[in-house]
């Protein structure tokens, strides 16, 4: 099947009262709603081969050409010689990610040399780029904590500590958040990334 082609509901008096889907007889208010339930959204053909409870509408065919052409952006993101639009190549010696090689710390290295040192130990092939990590702040606000420390208490509680006091404290929580080094804190910056692969000489 290619068309989809919508069933019309009428009533006893042969008024309109609704659409159907021709492939699962789903009702619709709107004829176009009705026409585009089982239409496959990658080829914008009829999918006569949904399941009952399905989740997509895309043609078994479609989702694994779909995945495919994903995994080889992202191959050619790390293996390409060339630099993939929308990437900017900057200098970096921190945390990097590589989502080819998720076995190690789910993807992330402390340093373009980590994963170069990594993959030459696992005989695997070096990338010439990995997207470039950032350190996500731990957002710790006081005002929840000064909530919880005061919802025992009388209402006049709260007031009796001095603002700068509780100023104190947020820099107090902030400078620990800045110290701590957790690598599942570690975020890929979606536009940069770093040379990882080294040139011969």
């Amino acid at each position: 099947m290619i068309a989809s082609i919508p069933i019309p509901l009428r009533g006893p008096a042969g008024d309109l009262l609704a659409w159907a889907c021709m492939v699962c007889r789903t009702a619709y208010q709107q004829q176009e709603s009705a026409r585009l339930c089982c239409l496959c959204p990658i080829c914008n053909k009829v999918n006569s081969s949904l399941p009952k409870a399905f989740e997509s509408r895309e043609h078994t065919r479609c989702s694994k050409q779909r995945s495919e052409e994903r995994a080889s952006r992202e191959d050619a993101r790390y293996f390409d010689r060339k630099v993939p639009v929308g990437i900017e190549v900057i200098a970096h010696s921190g945390p990097v990610f590589c989502a080819k090689y998720l076995p190690h710390q789910e993807g992330f290295f402390s340093s373009p040399a980590a994963l170069r040192l990594w993959c030459t130990e696992q005989r695997l092939r070096v990338p010439y780029r990995a997207y470039v990590c950032t350190l996500r702040p731990l957002d710790l606000d006081v005002d929840a904590l000064r909530e919880q420390a005061t919802s025992q208490l009388t209402e006049s509680a709260e007031a009796n500590v001095r603002a700068a006091d509780w100023e104190g404290l947020q820099r107090l929580i902030d400078q620990w958040a800045k110290a701590q080094d957790f690598s599942d804190r570690w975020e890929p910056c979606d536009h940069y990334m770093v040379v990882v692969k080294e040139k011969k000489a």
